[in-house]
């Protein structure tokens, strides 16, 4: 049982680190696209208060939802973290109790 929990734990740690990875690449990707497309919006003029105003809400937006991502995926993994730990003592638990 005990390898079972070691392997599933790594695994946990593996996903974990990889969905914070991709949050990351796809925060940068979707801000540099929307940079571009504001900068678009704004070329052969003054870009507008309003425009600039909207550049910055998106901004704003978008790094709440990435951060709110990887806050869930933190948190995911801290409550399979607290699972193994109680499999882990249950498994303990009994060993200790079959040797009464």
């Amino acid at each position: 049982m005990r390898k079972f929990i070691t392997y599933t734990e790594t695994a946990k740690d593996f996903i974990q680190a990889g969905v914070d990875t991709a949050v990351s690449n796809i925060e940068q990707i979707h801000l540099s696209v929307a940079d571009s497309v504001f900068s678009l919006l704004a070329s052969g003029k003054a870009p507008s208060e309003s425009l600039l105003n909207a550049q910055e809400k998106h901004r704003e937006a978008a790094q709440t939802v990435y951060e709110t991502i990887r806050t869930v995926n933190r948190r995911l993994g801290e409550l399979a973290t607290d699972g193994f730990e109680m499999l882990e003592n249950s498994e303990l638990a009994i060993k200790a109790k079959s040797r009464q």
